[in-house]
């Protein structure tokens, strides 16, 4: 019981965090002084007639899922019964064995034990858990993201909109109503894009490049795929800094800019090889 409430806890507070010191306080502060009540009861109406939607579909599903569909809810019905009867010293070991070395590793089902044990581990269960705490808080995020990319229209609206277009959009239902728990990674790339359109290049901010690095840490170890999105961010954060450079050609932006990649960069690789190294080279010599 404890182990899952620490995973549960843990996972949302390191998000949480990330986004407190993320460009988010404004944004949201925007949002809620715009937003009226009838576009808060659109987006709960929304929110709702997604979970719905999921739970009808899936429970008038009668495939039977094998090999990667039922991949993450087999390794999700392990991991609540571990959680549920290991010592939290002994789970902990199994977990670090499952990153390292495993292609479906244990951390998100670590996340969704709890849930997993109070709702049920039936097929419908698991992926209206994976939906309810992946799915929704990622595109309540994302309409947050909407609001910074259009920051001359009505904050309310925007939100609402783009909440509204989130749990209508198809994308991420087709893995979801499968049993992929991909979605997941939408919250750290939402979080990560909102550092990435305000990154200030002109100062070294500790903070927020300890939550850059902390995001993209947990999205790789949530998904070895993830690695994809990482390259692009990197290539697009110094596509940036090199705009940056050219607006203030001095000695001062090129030591700032080398001072940011080299940290994020730093922190990123101290964990991976100090804790994670047998994930690290399984990614790179993989195509996953």
């Amino acid at each position: 019981m404890v182990s899952s409430v620490f995973y549960f806890v843990s996972y949302y507070l390191i998000l949480a965090i990330a986004l407190y010191f993320s460009p988010r306080r404004e944004i949201i502060k925007r949002i809620t002084k715009s937003i009226n009540k009838y576009q808060i009861a659109i987006i709960v109406f929304a929110a709702l007639f997604s979970q719905i939607f999921v739970y009808l579909t899936v429970s008038r599903d009668n495939t039977i899922y094998t090999w990667d569909w039922a991949g993450y809810w087999k390794n999700s019905i392990i991991r609540t019964d571990q959680l549920f009867s290991l010592a939290p010293k002994e789970c902990l070991r199994i977990l670090y064995h499952s990153i390292n070395n495993d292609d479906y590793n244990l951390y998100l089902p670590s996340v969704i034990a709890l849930p997993l044990h109070l709702f049920g581990y039936e097929f419908v269960e698991y992926v209206t858990v994976v939906s309810v705490f992946f799915l929704m808080p990622a595109v309540l995020l994302q309409g947050v993201l909407a609001v910074r990319i259009l920051p001359n229209k009505n904050p309310g609206a925007v939100y609402t909109i783009a909440v509204v277009l989130g749990f209508l959009f198809i994308g991420p239902y087709r893995s979801l109503l499968r049993g992929m728990i991909d979605v997941a990674i939408l919250l750290p790339i939402s979080i990560l894009i909102l550092f990435l359109l305000d990154y200030d290049f002109s100062k070294v901010s500790h903070v927020e490049n300890i939550s850059i690095a902390a995001m993209l840490l947990l999205m790789w170890i949530s998904r070895r795929y993830t690695l994809f999105f990482i390259v692009g961010y990197v290539f697009t954060m110094g596509y940036k800094a090199i705009v940056f450079f050219m607006k203030n050609r001095n000695k001062g932006a090129i030591v700032s800019v080398i001072g940011n990649f080299i940290e994020i960069g730093g922190i990123s690789l101290l964990v991976l090889i100090a804790f994670l190294r047998n994930f690290l080279l399984r990614t790179l010599q993989s195509n996953s």
